[in-house]
This record gives structure tokens, C-alpha cells and sequence, in this order.
């Protein structure tokens, strides 16, 4: 018989509905400060084209290490289309005395398309710039729903060529791409009713079966070099953490404690498993060695309610998660060097569900009200905020970014 009623306790866990939140209050985050102030770039967007420019101003207006400028930036980039897919770049340092400046940087860059060769040179030109990778041109999936349904959908950051992978009108959670890029990996009701693990191909919609055992197989996420996934089945009654080949065949328990578990997330390096539990009474952030020992809770001490742990893809001593404040959701940081967190959104808004860019600085979240759930851009040091589709688009959730 399959539990449905557990993977439902862990879907309220893992999505963080504000039912279930207590009357009294778990903690007031108050205002966001900033140690320092951040320096930023002002930068001026020069192209022919309409909309190599407005699409190259769009990105950049979504990082927060850049201020977009008419004509007089301290980095003036200029961008020109040849053909269909191809265009130059120009990084043009403008003195402050006067004179016209010195060129930093020239090239040319290809892409699939002229939208992505355009987003490709914005990256290149923040890599010569602030000295970090640029994450513009990266793709990502998540869920959107269509007609009250959640289905697969992905593409590109800034929603200019979206494209809906599924059809199944079944309820679909916690969409994670491989580490090529190659395949996505989803937890879903499709066919049995029941929560099974699959695994599609983006290209040819090829799509297999991974985790249909008895109870409940959600949450799965490939190792960072995608030889085996972890992922949360109840096959033994109560949620537990397994490791398993790329195929779920001859999964291996990690985790044998009390309480459901939920949300896994693999350490850089791929020796170790973040997950939430609530074995404490309410959920928190543990971690274990993917040999199964050395399991521990990670001391946030921010909130009494922590879930949905993300670690930095650059700097391993960084991790991102959920948090319950007084009234709403919010993103944490929590250090491993200091042993401390911090708050990175704020607002009337649920902020949850991080996941990291590539450079390490920039999360998208999912901003939940009571009306729509968008994705958005966060600058983990400044702050900024930045939707990436219009609410036009409908609800967008459980992001997931790769940059290949």
C-alpha cells in the first residue's frame, strides 16, 4: 500500500504553507543591514539593435554590481549583430579627466541564437569587468502551473524562449537538473496517482522512471557528478535519506532517526548530504556523510523552523535556506566559518525555495503572496530584488539553474 498521507506532510514541510505556522511569533528579522556598501559599476549599453539593447539592459539591471547609465558609465559595452547568431563586443573604460577612454576588451561571441550569443557577451563582459562569471546565458526548469495544473517547464533566465516539457496534468515537485545538463529529475503523480521519481530528457522528452517503490520517492537530486542521486522514500515507513545509482536501482539508507525528512541537497565535493528534519520537533538543517555517519544538526539558530538547505556552488561555506519569521518566509545565510546567519530577503512576501546562480553571489527564490508565486533574482550582498517574467506569465516555482 502506498502512503500518500506521508508525502502530502512532506510536501506542506518542504513548500512551507503559512497554515503552518503558529500564532506566536518565531522571530522578527527586523531590517536587512549591509556591512558594507558594495561598489558598483556604472555601465552604459551601446547597440544598434533595439533588442540586443533591451535585452542586455535587462540583464544587467538584474545584477547588483552594475548601474545602467545613458551614455556616460564608467564601462561603456557596445554590442553589434553579425547574422543571426553571432555578434561583437567592445568594453570601452572611460576616463574620468575627459578623455575618451581606453578599450579593455574585444571579441566576438557565438550562440544559438542571437538572444543567447547577446546574454553570452553580457557574461563575458562581466567576467572582464568584476572579475566573477556571469550567469545570464544559463538555463534553468521549474514548475509553472497551467489551468490549475503543475507542469515542467524551461529555458532560458529571462523568459524570452520558454517551453513546456509536460502534459501529464498531474501534480509535479522539486524539478533538479543534472549536472550536464542533459536530463531533469522530478518528483510526480504521473500514471500510478502516487509520488514516483522520473527523469526526462529536455530534447528528446524521453522520459523513465527512477523511484516507484512502496510509500512515498520524492526530493531526488543528482551528485555533483551525477553518478548517484539522493532522494527521501518511505519504504520503510518513515521518510528516510537514500543514496542510489543514476537509475534509483540499489538505493542505500542513510538515515535511520526519528522524524521526516525532506529536502536534500549534496556538499560540493559530493561527500556529504544537507537535508531538514524534524526530529527536534520542528524542522532544522542536518547534514551526514554519504557513508552514513556523522549525521548533526547545522546551528542556525535563527529560526525554530529551517528548511530547504542549498550550499554555495563557489564558496563551500555558504548555505542558503528557508527560514520562518513572525509572519513570513524568508532566505537565509548561514557561514560555516563564523557560525552565523543572516537574513537576505525581507518583505511582506514569502521569500523560499533558494536556489544558487553559478558565480555564487545571485539566488532565484520563488516570491510566494497571496495571489502568485514568481521567481525572482536575489543579490546575496546587495540585496536586489528582480523578477524575471511578468505576472502575465501565471505561477512559477522550485527553480532549478545550470550554466553550461
Amino acid at each position: 500500500m502506498r502512503y500518500i498521507k506521508i508525502f502530502q506532510v512532506i510536501v506542506i514541510s518542504y513548500s512551507l504553507f503559512l497554515g503552518i505556522l503558529s500564532a506566536n511569533p518565531i522571530i522578527d528579522i527586523g531590517e536587512i543591514s549591509r556591512e558594507a556598501a558594495e561598489p558598483v559599476i556604472n555601465i552604459s549599453i551601446l547597440s544598434k539593435s533595439e533588442e540586443i539593447s533591451a535585452l542586455a539592459k535587462r540583464a544587467f539591471h538584474a545584477h547588483g554590481g552594475y548601474k545602467l547609465s545613458d551614455r556616460n558609465g564608467d564601462i561603456q559595452l557596445t554590442l553589434e549583430a553579425f547574422g543571426s547568431n553571432e555578434l561583437s563586443i567592445t568594453l570601452l573604460t572611460v576616463e574620468k579627466s575627459g578623455q575618451e577612454g581606453r578599450i579593455q576588451f574585444t571579441g566576438r561571441v557565438k550562440g544559438i541564437h542571437l538572444n543567447d550569443a547577446t546574454l553570452k557577451a553580457c557574461d563575458l563582459a562581466v567576467k572582464q569587468t568584476l572579475g566573477i562569471p556571469g550567469f545570464f546565458s544559463g538555463k534553468i526548469t521549474f514548475v509553472g502551473k497551467r489551468n490549475g495544473k503543475s507542469e515542467l517547464f524551461t529555458g532560458d533566465l529571462f523568459f524570452k524562449n520558454i517551453k513546456q516539457l509536460t502534459s501529464d496534468k498531474a501534480d509535479l515537485v522539486f524539478p533538479k537538473w543534472s549536472p550536464d545538463g542533459s536530463k531533469i529529475i522530478y518528483t510526480s503523480y504521473y500514471k500510478t496517482g502516487f509520488p514516483d521519481i522520473f527523469v526526462l530528457d529536455p530534447i528528446s522528452g524521453e522520459k523513465n522512471t527512477v523511484a516507484a517503490y512502496s510509500g512515498t520517492n520524492i526530493g531526488g537530486v543528482f551528485s555533483p557528478n551525477g553518478e548517484k542521486i539522493a532522494m527521501v522514500l518511505s519504504s520503510s515507513g518513515i521518510p528516510e535519506i537514500y543514496i542510489a545509482n543514476p537509475n534509483g536501482h540499489r538505493p542505500k539508507r542513510l538515515t535511520q532517526s526519528k522524524g521526516l525528512k525532506a529536502a536534500p541537497c549534496w556538499s560540493s565535493d559530493g561527500t556529504k548530504i544537507y537535508f531538514s528534519s524534524d526530529a527536534l520537533g520542528s524542522p532544522q538543517i542536518h547534514v551526514i556523510d554519504i557513508n552514513g555517519s556523522g549525521m548533526k544538526r547545522i546551528p542556525t539558530n535563527i529560526s525554530k523552523y529551517c528548511d530547504e538547505p542549498m550550499i554555495n556552488p563557489v564558496k563551500s561555506n555558504e548555505l542558503a535556506f528557508t527560514a520562518a519569521t513572525s509572519r513570513t518566509f524568508q532566505i537565509g545565510l548561514f557561514d560555516f566559518d563564523s557560525q552565523k546567519s543572516k537574513f537576505i530577503t525581507q518583505g511582506n512576501a514569502d521569500h523560499i525555495e533558494p536556489c544558487w546562480l553559478n558565480d555564487g553571489r545571485h539566488l532565484i527564490v520563488t516570491c510566494r503572496s497571496k495571489a502568485l508565486q514568481e521567481l525572482y533574482i536575489i543579490d546575496s550582498k546587495t540585496g536586489k530584488k528582480t523578477p524575471l517574467h511578468s505576472k502575465d506569465f501565471g505561477h512559477s516555482s522550485m527553480s532549478s539553474f545550470i550554466y553550461k
